[in-house]
Formats: structure tokens, sequence, C-alpha cells
């Protein structure tokens, strides 16, 4: 019954330590969303930059988790390659080593948990301030105390592997391990990450094992495990992504495996240069119990950051190759398009909310470039003639826009889901945003749809247009196209965090307004003059109010993006 207490005392404690690392990374991201966006913009432009950005972003969120998965869906979205997404990944592994080091040289060196309660008293009262930048900084520090709230328990938890005759015999025959033998603790470290789900804890606790006495060589072989073991998270996050984020997730795994595989043989000889590089007497002044368990931490998360550091630069010049790799072993599926999809608007994404507005835009973005598509092939289909190129036009139209249908309620769903987390103020405005962008486009491909609606019946009753009423109609769709080249850019630029040209589109709108303000005035006065060509006429004006409502949406997402830019 002990031991069960036990067992459930260690979890416990990891529970505490998860909750405060998620608390404490959420606050982060939240206080900094936008600026780890920039960093994730700019810093990507290689695999060599994409390493230092991973190692920014996982050092700041104090998570490889959130690093891993936020890349899986932007190579998803098509806004980084594999080839950065790899970068960003190795950097990512690295970052976590800092992980190790805090809770080495902190964790263990000073009583944290002691003043942990204090912090709370502070933070709390923090938490519940109506200022948000306030409110996030202080669930940093509540995550903060609650982790080494955790750290503390699991400390006391973790029975003394030194005061146990039984341990200490079957931990000194490990003191060597064989190369089985390290393969076997590979795996325990890989089943304890995924089991926690967290690579972070399962750090902790490998560090308290090693502190209460586990030999290094079998704490080194669980820490590679638990390399293999956080590959998960990103795997899962793929698995509602494209080919490409499967990919990417698989770049990440071999990376891993590669390292691990190469480290596992060399093990005993890392293990060694690590306690001389680190001798026993680097704690003096200390009790020597103290002692004795900071020196194992230090030494392991010198091991952790080493290792990781060469398998970087190792690994870093053959990163085509595992992509290559990689690509061979996620062959796209007979039919699958060779193109980002919204599958990247999957539940993986939403583990770092703050982050997941680039993502969100970007597939705004991409709704946009189908609707422009849609306004084009409207406006070639009403200069067909032949009825055979008119019927699969048609078809085609009607196709894209319940596509546009479709993906407007997933943005809006993503976006519904979204918004119920805790979003800084900044970030629910963008999020107001893009659903008002997304509605926007989706109105346009509505229009373009009862628009070929209504020339389809125009076809039926043979009602023609004159050279004149053509050719202003071909005015009309000239200033309409510059009037979507205008809408696009703007709303990739925004996608971006560059600037917008509002000046541009307002000029084209005016141009717009006043040709079809003309138009009407033209048209009525014909139609006064000849009854005849009342039917043509009526869709002479169902084609100008269209073309109008679409500029006029048009010029609205630019407005919409303008005020939140």
């Amino acid at each position: 019954m002990s031991y069960i207490i036990v067992a459930f005392q260690i979890l416990g404690s990891l529970a505490f330590f998860i909750f405060g690392m998620k608390f404490m990374s959420d606050g982060i991201q939240k206080a900094a969303g936008d600026g780890l966006r920039q960093v994730m913009r700019v810093m990507t432009h290689n695999r060599y930059m994409g390493v230092l950005t991973g190692f920014i972003i996982t050092s700041i969120v104090q998570s490889s988790s959130a690093t891993t998965v936020m890349t899986v869906s932007f190579v998803n979205a098509g806004v980084l390659s594999l080839v950065e997404s790899g970068g960003i990944m190795m950097g990512a592994n690295i970052g976590t080593t800092t992980t190790a080091w805090i809770i080495s040289s902190l964790g263990f060196k000073m009583k944290l948990a002691s003043l942990c309660i204090p912090l709370l008293a502070f933070a709390v009262p923090m938490y519940l301030s109506k200022k948000e930048s306030v409110k996030n900084w202080a669930q940093f520090l509540i995550g903060f105390a609650f982790l080494f709230i955790g750290l503390d328990e699991l400390k006391s938890s973790v029975p003394d592997l030194k005061s146990s005759p039984y341990i200490i015999d079957f931990l000194s025959k490990y003191s060597s391990p064989a190369l089985y033998v390290r393969l076997l603790y590979v795996m325990v470290g890989a089943l304890v990450t995924i089991i926690v789900q967290s690579s972070s804890a399962a750090m902790a606790l490998t560090l308290v094992l090693v502190g209460q006495g586990l030999p290094l060589e079998v704490a080194a072989s669980m820490v590679l495990g638990e390399n293999i073991g956080t590959t998960i998270t990103a795997e899962l996050a793929s698995l509602v992504g494209n080919v490409h984020a499967k990919r990417s997730a698989k770049v990440h795994t071999l990376f891993n495996l590669i390292g691990v595989t190469w480290m596992v043989i060399l093990l005993p000889y890392f293990t060694g240069w690590i306690e001389n590089f680190i001798p026993a007497d680097i704690s003096e002044g200390v009790q020597a119990e103290d002692a004795e368990t900071r020196v194992n931490s230090f030494r392991l998360s010198m091991f952790h950051t080493v290792f990781n550091a060469l398998n970087v630069l190792l690994l870093i010049g053959f990163l085509p190759a595992i992509i290559k790799l990689a690509t061979k072993w996620v062959k796209k599926k007979e039919g699958e398009e060779d193109s980002f999809t919204l599958e990247s608007l999957g539940p993986g994404i939403l583990a770092t909310p703050e982050l997941s507005i680039l993502e969100a835009t970007r597939e705004v973005y991409k709704l946009g470039e189908k609707t422009i598509q849609l306004i084009k092939s409207t406006t070639n289909i009403v200069k067909e003639v032949d009825k055979n190129k008119f019927s699969i036009e048609k078809d085609k139209i009607f196709k894209t826009e319940q596509l546009t249908d479709n993906i407007e309620r997933e943005i809006l769903d993503f976006l519904a889901e979204l918004s119920k987390d805790n979003l800084s103020e900044a970030s629910n405005r963008k999020v107001k945003t893009l659903i008002h962008v997304s509605d926007d486009l989706e109105s346009v491909a509505d229009y373009c749809a009862e628009l070929v609606s209504n020339l389809d019946k125009r076809r039926k009753l043979k009602a023609y247009f004159s050279p004149e009423y053509r050719e202003n109609l071909k005015q009309m769709e000239v200033m309409l196209d510059e009037a979507s080249i205008q809408a696009i850019k703007n709303l990739e630029n925004y996608s971006k965090d560059q600037s917008i040209d509002r000046e541009s589109a307002v000029e084209i709108e005016s141009r717009i307004n006043a040709t079809y303000k003309q138009m009407t005035s033209q048209m009525i006065k014909e139609i006064s003059k000849s009854k005849d060509m009342a039917v043509s006429m009526l869709f002479y004006r169902d084609i100008l109010n269209t073309y109008e409502r679409i500029a006029d949406k048009l010029m609205g997402i630019t407005e919409a993006i303008s005020e939140n830019n």
C-alpha cells in the first residue's frame, strides 16, 4: 500500500509541475504574443536562422511542445518551408535545455518552494486586474510558483535510492551499463515522456532521481529517451494536417532518432568527460548531501545541453537529406493536391492560441486568393458566347463558391474556438477583424454565384447587350480587376504585418462608384426611349449592381484591416 501512496504522490507532484509549466508558458505567450510572431516571421530565412529562432522562442515560452506544434501548423499553412521548420525544431531542442538548467540551478540550490507562497500572495491580486498585460505577467508568476512547488513536492516524494540496500545493489550493477541496458532506459525515458506529455516534467523527474543516486549513464539514457518521447507532440499535431505538416513532424522525429542513435553508442565516453568537466568538489561549502545532488543535476544538465548542441552542429548540414528522407517516408496519397489546405486549422494548433492568430490570418488570405480567382472567372463568363464553355465554367464557379462556403465555415469555427481562450486585447481585435474579412469574402463569392445564375437565365431568354453596353461592362471589369488586385495585396500585407495601402483602394473605389452612377443614369434614359430593350436592361443593371457590390466589399476588407493594422 505504501508503494501505491508513493506512486500517487509522485504523479500528483508531476501534475503540479506540469500545470505550473503550462500556466507559465501560456502567460508568457500572451504577454509576448505579437513579439513571438514577429520573431517567427523575420528570423526564419534559412535553416541557421531557424535554429536561432527555435532556441529563442523555446527559451521564452519554456515549452518545446509549443514551438513544435506552432512550427508544424505554419508549415501546413505554407508560412514556413520544410528546411526552415527543420532549423526551428533543431533550435527548439537546444532551447528546451534551459529548463533543466533552471531546475538544477534554482530548484536544488535554493529553497524556492518556501518563497512561492509569498509570490502567490503578490501574483494572485495581479491576476484579478482588468489590465491585460498585468494579468498575463501574473499568470506567468503563478505558473512559476506552481512549477517549483511541484518540483519541491517531487523531491520529497521520490524515495532516497541510496537508503535502500536492494536498490543500491541493483544500481551498482548498472553504474556502467551495457548497450542493451542503455537502450532499455532510453525506452523508459521515451515512455515516461509520452505518458506525462511533457519532456520538461520527465526531465525534472530524471534530475530528482539522479540527485537521489541514479547513475549518470542511466539518467543520461533516460534523457535520450525523453528526446524521442517529445517528438510525439509534433506527430499528434500533424495528424490533422496535410502532407507537408506530416513531413515536418517526421523531420523532427528523424533528427532526434539519429541523434539518440549515435549518442547512445558513445554514451560512456561522454558521461566520463562530463564527470571530469564538473568535478565533485564544485559545491564546496554546501552540505555533503546537497552538494552531491547539485553536482549530479549539473552533470545531467550539461549532458543534455552538450548532446543537443552537438547534434545540431553535426546534422544541420544534412538537413536537406533528412527532409528528402521524410518526403519519401510520407508520400502523397493518390489524387492529393500538392498544395496547402485548411486542414492546418486543427485542434493541436489551439495549444498556442496567441500564436495561432498568424495561422488564422494566413488562412483568411488564402480564402481571399480563392475569392479573387472567383471574381476573375465570373467577369470572364459574362463575355462567354459558346454554350458548352459557358456551362463548364458555370459549374466550376458554383463548385468554387461552395468550397469558399466550407472554407469560411471552417475558419469561423477555428476563430470561435480561439476566442474562447483568454486572448490579449490586441489579439481579440484581430480575431474580430478576421471574422469581418471572412464574412466579406464569402459575400463576394455569393454575389458571383448569384450573377452567374442570372447570366444563365439571360441566355435562356436570349437577352443580349449592344456593343456599347458590352464596352461599358468591360470598363467596369477592368476597374474591378484593379480593386481585386489591391484588396488581395493589402490582405497579404496584413498577413505579413506590413503596411496597408488604403489610399489606392479608396481611389479605385471612387472611380468605380462614379462610373457606376454614370452608367446607371445612361441605362435609365435608354429604357425610357426603347421599352423593347427592357429585359436586356434588367440583366445589364444586375451585372452593374453586382460589380458595384463586389467593389464595396473589397473596399470593406481594406477598411477593416487598416483599422487593425
